[in-house]
Order: structure tokens, then C-alpha cells, then sequence
């Protein structure tokens, strides 16, 4: 019977201290038959094994209880616990810990004193700094949370951050550890004191984001940046020496609430709003804190001027904080240096909602590279669009001014269309433009005097959605007798529905701009290809996939280049939506190599690789599709800046690449992303945020969350019933998703039904042999089999792969899934040559992947239950060690597939 009473790091604790030969034995009784326990274990003691020698003595105890606190000179001093007495510092000289030789006190704190230590190594003097750890903070809960974050932390190798390399505990129990001694000045006092103007200031600022970078990639955060904790060294390089509060990225807030000496351990005047909170963070806490290490290193005062949490908390809330270059009156750097461009960057990194700040050190390194390279920024301001947001809720006029901005813009660009036109009509098409834009301004107008409440009385708490209604409604009546501009209008007022998730009104708009085009009341070059595209679009957001060839006609013989590469976009996705993936990828490339020609719009390049990126994964050329989706996403980021949709929409489908390579716990982080930005842009019932919620349950399923992917597939799926109704193929996407939960948590029979709704709508709005209708339809197969209905199942998975292999190409992983089933029937009849034979077609087709997702691990589960079947135990196990290892090689192992392989041994 397992101990599962005991919390694995308790077992942990026990096995860590047995001899290596002893493990496996004491695994298994400690264990039993508890798989995920197991599994759990087993990667806990691979990761202490491959920590090194510094982790692997028993006397490393302390040292993998703390993280990599260095030379603490940057330690506040605080009060000591009831009762308790500093640690005996005045009295350490001159003894020795672990062979070093203290010296003397560099400094003291809350969690201890940091002493100058030294030790000789092969006639040479090394320098240390040793902390010791107050030890009445310290409780085995502490010690075990942080065994896994100081194991990190000893993995980190960067010439900015300070070493951590040894540690132990003296023979009073007192916890201390190691790190490599750091001779500097604090960087704001080395700054000052060496006279740095703001290009050498924005260059040390670089090489601390460089830093930072370092912790983040290794899933990182250090919660307390802040001048003190960044010492200068002797060849002028910034050093980050404090880690006494960092803590693992992966760590879920639920796992491990807080640190050992974050308990109420920060620097108020460095912590993000959300530290301040206690909420959970992120990469743009730490981004937030080098926001107020800039201020202060330009200006020479903080951001705000409060001290204590609350004040804080108070100002960052009601108040923004003055531009560097109106706080420089007393700084060492002059206000002229600062004003422009580094005032944006440092105000950006300082924004109170993290979504809105960089989104990593790196990028506002980057930032700040461009601007001493004189290259334009990729910080903005606050935008019109942003402040008018925060202001609508009051005011009408500041939201008729956003709708305003808006209808202007697309009613230009849309009439801008026609200056592609032939030179021969140029000249009646300006004169057209010209009246048509006075007649668009007359129009807007009068819809802002009819919605401002101190013209027209009406209420102030008018929304963007009562402002279309108004257009709409004024449109019909004012501008009949001018069709062009009515035209434009419509077109402009439909896409804004669109876009707001409003697709029935959305689509009456663009079909009244469309009738006006068809029937030649409305002028315009290409004008009715733009509303072929949007229609089109529209049209596959529905689902109503069997009209978008008709609807796209005229776009697809459009001569501007902007409507070309739509209606060539749009193509890729019907196409894709439809399993015609050659097809699919031909139109893709044409409108990568369209996008790409000079004077087009960036968000162009940024939808035709993306739309690229999701055709070769659903090819399942995963490695392939990855790149694409990597470069988007940068190239969204860095162009339009972390909150934009597009950069939203490049995180998706990174995460469904993600969640299909085996790694679903960097997919959850991708969907986490995107869902942030269009929770914060798009209304409650957007039909994109149930999707992204939909597959953020696929990732969450993968990596073995059933219950919490359940709980959102069932949200994504009211969601999406109520905006696009029960027969979208969507709902039977994430009916397929509760379905297989379902299945997961133990609830056959449950399942079951779920199984055949999604079925049945699918095949009606996809066709019966559909890739997603036959992916399901193997899902029920496996069900049925579990259920005892083998003979049902055969026939449901046979059919299955029929389905499959006409859809995709040769080679397709997704074929491996009806063949591993039908494997699985055979082995249960005793056939035990046709199960090899369909074994070996599945391992064809999966184990020419350098990633083990899902697919391959089944594959690789079955090859070892057949050799095992057929006697050949050792194979099996061999088997079983190359699937773990290929597993646990991702930067964050699914443990959910660990699991499943350790119950197969």
C-alpha cells in the first residue's frame, strides 16, 4: 500500500539520504502502486542526481534549503523574531565553516549575516561571502519548499550574476551557504560616484536586463532587484548578487505560496504592483522593478514617494508617476538626455498592469539598444485609444471619439485602395475620395453631437457597442441618397461588429456595403474585393464553410496588393478547415510572398506566417511550424507590443504547436498569454476567448489536469453555445475535449454521450470523414474498448484510420492513433504477430520524432507491453527507460506522461 498519507518531498527527504543501490528497493515500498507518486519521485531524485556533487553531499542540507543568497550588502536590516538573538556574529571571526575561514562581517539582515570569508586553493586565496541563516526561520515546510529553487539557482552560470558554490550547516544546525564574493559598489553610488552620463547609465541598465534574462530563461523570477542588490565590479561590470527571494517560474501558486525569506521579505519601493498584492507574477514583475532601478538611476529619486506598502499601494494606483525628465531637477544625468525616448521606456517598464509593461527583460534591453543606436523605439505612450477605454465609462464623447478614430481610419484605408487603380482613372478617382471623405466627416459629426450628452441629453454611460447601434441606425437614414459613402460606412461599422464578436450585425452591414457595390450605386476601385474578404472571413468565424467559395470570388481577382493577400489568407483557412492541406499551404505561400513586398502593412507579414505556421502543424510538420510561429510572435511583439491581438493570436498557435511536441506546460504559459490580452480587449461571450480557453484545457489535459481542464472546457463551451450556437464546430471541439476528460478522470460511461454529440456535429459542418471527425470518433473507439465492447471499437477505429489516412499526407503522426488502438484489440484476442505488425506502422509514423508527445508514448507503452507479452522483459524495460528519458529531456516534462510510463513498468 503506497504511503501516499506522506507528501512526496517528505519521501524525498528519506531517499535522498539512502545509498543509490537502496533507492529502487525503498521506491517500490514506499510507493507501491501508485504511479504518479512514483513518477513524481523518480524525477525528483534524477534532477537531485544530475544537480552535481554540490547537491549530492549530506551536508549540502542548508544549501538546497535557500536560494542563492549572495554577498549581502544590499540586506535591509529587520526585526528578529521574539526571543530570538542575532546570530553570533561578533563572535564568528576567525572559525571555520565548510574550510572557510571567516574574516569579518560584510553586513546583516532579516535572514542573517553575510561574512568575508576565504579558503586556499592550490597556494591561491579564494574570496567568498558566506551567509549564514537566522535559524528560528527556518521550518521543515520552508526547507522542503525550497529544496527545488535553490537546485535551479545552482544551475545558473552568467558573468552577471554571482556564483552560488557551496553550502552546509554547522554544527549548531545553522543553515549557511557560499557564494562568490563580489568587490563593487551598489550601482546607483558607482554611477554617481564615477560622474556616468545617461548613455553609460542606459548601457549598465543593458547589461543588468542581460542578467535578468539569464534567470528568466532558466523559469527564474528575483521578486528583489532593486540598486543594492546589483554591485559593480572592479572592470565595471554590474553583478547581481541577492536571490534571496527568487523563486521557479513552474512553481503553481497553489504548490508553493511563498519563499523562506519572502514571507515578508521585499523592497517595497522596487515591487510591482501585483508583489504589493500578493498576486501572482510574472516575467514583467521583475521588468517593473528594473522600471524603478531606471528612474532612480537617471533621475536620482524613486518613482513615488511613498515608503510603506500601503502608500505605495495607494500611489501606483491613483497617480502617474512624473517623466524622468520633469523629476531630473537634482539628478546627475540632465533632463534633455532623458526627455523623449528613454522617458517612454522607463514609464513603460513602470505601468501598473503588467500585461501593458515589456514583457521580459530582454525586450527592454532591446528597447533601450535602440535607443542608443538612434532607432526608432518600440515603447509607445499611452495611446488615445487606451485612456478614451478608461474614460468611456463616464463620458460618452471620449467613446464616440474612439469609434470616430476608427470609422476614419478604415474608411481611408479602404478608399486608399483605389490609388492602385489604372493612372487612367486616378484623377476621377480623387475627386471621388475627396467627396466622399467630406460627406464621411459631415456624417461622424452628427453622430458625435447625437450621443455627446451635453448636446443631445442623453445619458453619459453610453458603451462602443450603444455608439455602433447609433451609427447603424443613422446611417440608414441620413446617407441613402449617398451610396459610396454609405458603402464605406457599412463596411467600416461591420467590421467593428466583427471584431467585437457581433457577427450577425457584422454580417448585415457588410451585406448591405456589398449589395451597394454589386449593384453600381457605390464607386470604388477593389472596393467590393475588400468586402469579399471580410465576408469570407465572417463567414469561416461561423462556420459556414460551403459558402466562403462563392462569397470570396471577387477578391480573389483583385488587383491592390492589401486585398490580394487577403483573400489568399482567407483561402489558407478554408482550405485548412477543410483537410485540403496542399491546397491549403500553395495559397499560405502566396500570401507570405505577397505580404512581404514593399509598402505593405507589418500585421500582413505577421497573419501570412502565422496562418503558414497553422497549416504545417496541422500537416504535423510540428519542428517546422514552431519556427514560424516563434518568428510571428516575435515579429507581433516587437511591432505592435505585447497586448496587441495579433501577438495574442501568434501565442496560440504557438501553444497548439506546443501542446502537439509533448510540451504542454510552455503551451499553458502560450494560451495564459493570449487569453490575458483578450480578456482585456474583447467583450464577456468573445467567441476567440472561448477558444483560446478551449485549448488552454487541451495543454492542461496533456500534461495530466484533468479536473481544471474540464472545469475550462465546460466554460469554453457555454461560451461558445451561446455566440456561435450548439451546431459550430467549435462546441464539438470542446466537447470532444470534456469527453476525453471525462475518460482520463475514470467516467466511461459519461463520456460516452459527449463522444457522439461532437460526432454528429461535426460530420454535419465538417463531413463524416473529416481528420477531426475521425479523430473522435477513435476517441469514443477507445471507450467502447474499455467498456467491453471490443468488436464495436474495431470497427469505429478502422474506420477511423480509413478516414485518416485519405485526409492527411503519408507519414502523418495522427494515423499512429487508430493503428495503436487496433494494436491494442489484437494484443487483448492473443493475436500477438498482428499486433506487432501494427505497432510497427505506428512506431513508423511517431518515432521519427525527436519530441515525445502523446502519439509516441502510447506507441512506445504498447512495444513494451507486447515484449513483455512475448517474454522479453529486459527489452521492455529498455524500452520504457528510452520513452522516460525522451520525456523528461523537454524543459518541462509532462507529468502526466512520466506517470503513465512508470505505471507501465
Amino acid at each position: 500500500m503506497a504511503e501516499r498519507q506522506r507528501l512526496p518531498d517528505e519521501i524525498f527527504d528519506e531517499l535522498v539520504d539512502l545509498p543509490a543501490s537502496a533507492r529502487r528497493a525503498r521506491l517500490d515500498e514506499l510507493c507501491g502502486d501508485d504511479a504518479p507518486l512514483r513518477a513524481e519521485l523518480a524525477s525528483l531524485l534524477r534532477a537531485w542526481d544530475d544537480s552535481g556533487d554540490f547537491l549530492s553531499r549530506p551536508a549540502d542540507l542548508a544549501a538546497i534549503v535557500l536560494a542563492a543568497a549572495a554577498a549581502g550588502e544590499g540586506d535591509e536590516a529587520g526585526p528578529l523574531p521574539p526571543g530570538e538573538s542575532p546570530t553570533g556574529a561578533r563572535d564568528r571571526a576567525g572559525q571555520v565553516i565548510g574550510g572557510w575561514h571567516l574574516r569579518r562581517l560584510l553586513g546583516s539582515g532579516g535572514m542573517g549575516d553575510v561574512w568575508l570569508a576565504t579558503r586556499d586553493v592550490e597556494g591561491a586565496q579564494q574570496k567568498v561571502a558566506v551567509k549564514i541563516i537566522r535559524a528560528a526561520i527556518l521550518t521543515p515546510d520552508a526547507m522542503r519548499r525550497f529544496r527545488n529553487e535553490c537546485r535551479l539557482l545552482a544551475g545558473l552560470d552568467h558573468p552577471g550574476i554571482a556564483r552560488l558554490i557551496d553550502g552546509g550547516v554547522t554544527d549548531e544546525g545553522v543553515p549557511w551557504l557560499v557564494v562568490e564574493h563580489v568587490e563593487g559598489r551598489p550601482l546607483d553610488a558607482w554611477c554617481d560616484e564615477h560622474a556616468v552620463d545617461a548613455r553609460g547609465r542606459v548601457r549598465l541598465l543593458m547589461q543588468v536586463c542581460e542578467a535578468v534574462r539569464h534567470l528568466h530563461r532558466h523559469s527564474i523570477l528575483h521578486r528583489d532587484l532593486k540598486p543594492a542588490n546589483v554591485l559593480v565590479d572592479a572592470d565595471g561590470r554590474p553583478r547581481l548578487i541577492d536571490f534571496g527571494i527568487a523563486r521557479a517560474l513552474d512553481l503553481a501558486d497553489d504548490d508553493v505560496e511563498q519563499t523562506l525569506t519572502g514571507l515578508e521579505r521585499m523592497t517595497p519601493a522596487y515591487a510591482s504592483p501585483e508583489q504589493l498584492r500578493g498576486e501572482p507574477l510574472s516575467l514583467a514583475s521583475d521588468v517593473y522593478a528594473l522600471g524603478v532601478m531606471a528612474y532612480r538611476l537617471l533621475t536620482g529619486e524613486p518613482p513615488y514617494a511613498g515608503r510603506r506598502r500601503w502608500e505605495l499601494e495607494r500611489e501606483i494606483t491613483t497617480t502617474v508617476p512624473r517623466r524622468p525628465s520633469e523629476a531630473a531637477r537634482l539628478a546627475p544625468v540632465a533632463a534633455q538626455h532623458l526627455r523623449g525616448d528613454l522617458d517612454t521606456i522607463v514609464l513603460a517598464a513602470l505601468r501598473p498592469e503588467a500585461d501593458r509593461r515589456y514583457p521580459s527583460a530582454e525586450a527592454l534591453r532591446e528597447d533601450l539598444e535602440r535607443y542608443l543606436d538612434g532607432r526608432p523605439v518600440r515603447a509607445r505612450g499611452d495611446s488615445f485609444t487606451y485612456v478614451a477605454g478608461k474614460f468611456a465609462r463616464r463620458h460618452a464623447a471620449a467613446v464616440v471619439l474612439t469609434v470616430v478614430a476608427v470609422a476614419a481610419l478604415t474608411v481611408a484605408a479602404v478608399t486608399g485602395f483605389t490609388l492602385y487603380g489604372r493612372a487612367e482613372t486616378a484623377r476621377r478617382e480623387a475627386v471621388r475620395q475627396r467627396t466622399t471623405a467630406e460627406q464621411v466627416s459631415g456624417f461622424l459629426e452628427g453622430l458625435l453631437a447625437a450621443v455627446d450628452p451635453m448636446s443631445a441629453g442623453t445619458r453619459a454611460d453610453i458603451t462602443v457597442r450603444q455608439a455602433l447601434d447609433e451609427a447603424a441606425t443613422r446611417l440608414e437614414h441620413e446617407l441613402a441618397a449617398e451610396p459610396t459613402v454609405a458603402a464605406a460606412l457599412h463596411l467600416t461599422i461591420g467590421n467593428a461588429y466583427v471584431n467585437l464578436g457581433l457577427f450577425d450585425e457584422g454580417g448585415r452591414h457588410l451585406d448591405a456595403a456589398r449589395d451597394l457595390y454589386v449593384s453600381g450605386r457605390a464607386e470604388g476601385v477593389d472596393d467590393l474585393a475588400m468586402v469579399a474578404v471580410r465576408q469570407a472571413d465572417l463567414a469561416i468565424k461561423q462556420g459556414r464553410l460551403a459558402v466562403v467559395d462563392s462569397l470570396m470570388a471577387p477578391a480573389l481577382t483583385a488587383t491592390t496588393a492589401p486585398v490580394r493577400v487577403g483573400a489568399q489568407l482567407n483561402l489558407s483557412r478554408l482550405r485548412t478547415e477543410q483537410s485540403r492541406l496542399a491546397e491549403a499551404e500553395e495559397a499560405a505561400r502566396t500570401a507570405v510572398t505577397l505580404a512581404d513586398a514593399p509598402g505593405l502593412e507589418p500585421a500582413l507579414a505577421v497573419q501570412t506566417r502565422s496562418q503558414l505556421g497553422t497549416v504545417l502543424y496541422r500537416q504535423g510538420r510540428y519542428a517546422a511550424a514552431e519556427t514560424l510561429m516563434v518568428d510571428a510572435g516575435r515579429a507581433a511583439r516587437e511591432t505592435f507590443g505585447p497586448t496587441h491581438v495579433l501577438t495574442a493570436e501568434a501565442a496560440q498557435n504557438l501553444g497548439a504547436v506546443l501542446t502537439a511536441l509533448g510540451r504542454p506546460e510552455e503551451a499553458v504559459l502560450a494560451f495564459g498569454e493570449a487569453l490575458a490580452v483578450y480578456e482585456r480587449l474583447y467583450p464577456a461571450g468573445h467567441p476567440e476567448f472561448a477558444v483560446t480557453l478551449s485549448n488552454l484545457a487541451d495543454a492542461e489535459s496533456a500534461a495530466g489536469r484533468h479536473d481544471r481542464a474540464l472545469g475550462n472546457y465546460e466554460r469554453a463551451r457555454g461560451v461558445i453555445e451561446g455566440s456561435l450556437g450548439r451546431d459550430h464546430v467549435n462546441w464539438a471541439l470542446t466537447t470532444n475535449g470534456m469527453a476525453y476528460c471525462r475518460w482520463r478522470l475514470g467516467e466511461r460511461e459519461a463520456a460516452v454521450p459527449l463522444y457522439h454529440e461532437a460526432i454528429k456535429v461535426m460530420a454535419a459542418g465538417l463531413g463524416d470523414s473529416h481528420p477531426w471527425t475521425a479523430v473522435t470518433r477513435n476517441n469514443l473507439a477507445r471507450v467502447r474498448l474499455e467498456l467491453g465492447h471490443a468488436d464495436e471499437a474495431e470497427a469505429l477505429a478502422r474506420q477511423s484510420l480509413t478516414d485518416l489516412e485519405s485526409a492527411f499526407p503519408a507519414g502523418h503522426a495522427y494515423t499512429a492513433r487508430p493503428l495503436t488502438l487496433l494494436a491494442e484489440i489484437a494484443l487483448g484476442r492473443g493475436d500477438l504477430a498482428g499486433a506487432g505488425v501494427l505497432i510497427a506502422r505506428a512506431d513508423t509514423l511517431t518515432g521519427a520524432s525527436p519530441v515525445a508527445g502523446g502519439d509516441r508514448v502510447a506507441v512506445g507503452l504498447l512495444t513494451a507491453r507486447r515484449l513483455r507479452l512475448t517474454g522479453h522483459k529486459a527489452q521492455a524495460d529498455a524500452v520504457l527507460d528510452s520513452l522516460q528519458a525522451l520525456v523528461a529531456a523537454v524543459p518541462r516534462p509532462s507529468a502526466d506522461l512520466l506517470a503513465r510510463i512508470a505505471a507501465a513498468r
